[in-house]
């Protein structure tokens, strides 16, 4: 069986140049800080306490 959520993950790593996986790092990075920044937004507790 082989990952269904990216199954050419593999191909994409061998394919990959140094400066692509760190530029696909840093936007996976990116992505990771705006979720948390929009679950801190979402949280009432820090919502009210702003407010």
């Amino acid at each position: 069986m082989f990952n269904r959520r990216n199954p050419h993950v593999m191909l994409i790593n061998q394919a990959s140049t140094e400066h692509g996986i760190t530029h696909r790092f840093g936007i996976s990075r990116k992505i990771y800080r705006w979720i948390q920044v929009g679950a801190t937004i979402d949280d009432p507790g820090i919502c009210r306490r702003r407010a």
